[in-house]
């Protein structure tokens, strides 16, 4: 509840939904004290690199659990069904199985999906992401310097990047890697 921005977290999102308009939210950052670090460069891009990293964490999670149910037969992958906006529709259950299986496969699939394009997303080095984050720590001073003067326009370009489709071409690729992996793809 502490990350709830109203405007950011609820309101934009709505927005988005409702007009179709790609509209991106955001959150109220997390609060750390940068005073009671000891090594500044090392503890900001740990604390940037946490979201992503957590993100990735329950990727893996759910990549394995739908793996392990494909391979046990609980669940069947199926081509090309992957998408930016609702991600669940590369596995589903067999005709023989339970009918609780098939929300846990759309859970599955959103929740591998949406955790791989949040932490994708937000190391993207442009202002206000984590990528920036890690980006300005590891650039020179000068390069730093000129650098954090586009933290103003950050949010001009993350809409014209996605606008342009850098996003999608981002995207197109590592979905159709996951659908690959999953066997629902063949390669190429």
């Amino acid at each position: 509840m502490a990350h709830i921005d109203p405007v950011g977290t609820v309101v934009f999102p709505i927005l988005g939904f409702l007009t179709g308009f790609p509209l991106l939210g955001w959150a109220k950052p997390v609060q750390t004290n940068p005073l009671r670090w000891r090594d500044k460069t090392r503890a900001n891009i740990s604390v940037s690199a946490a979201g992503p990293i957590s993100n990735f964490i329950l990727a893996s999670i759910a990549f394995i659990i739908i793996k392990a149910l494909i391979i046990g037969g609980v669940l069947f992958p199926i081509g090309g069904f992957f998408t930016m906006v609702v991600p669940a529709g590369a596995i589903f259950p067999g005709a023989s199985q339970a009918a609780y299986l098939e929300p846990l496969a759309k859970f599955l699939s959103v929740m591998l999906m949406l955790n791989i394009a949040l932490g994708v997303f937000n190391l993207i080095p442009v202002p206000p992401l984590d990528g920036s984050h890690v980006l300005e720590e590891l650039l020179p001073p000068s390069m730093s310097a000129a650098y954090e003067q586009i933290r103003p326009y950050g949010f001009i370009l993350l809409y014209a990047l996605l606008l342009l489709g850098v996003f999608s071409a981002i995207f197109r690729p590592l979905t159709g890697l996951i659908e690959m992996l999953l066997g629902a793809r063949r390669f190429g």
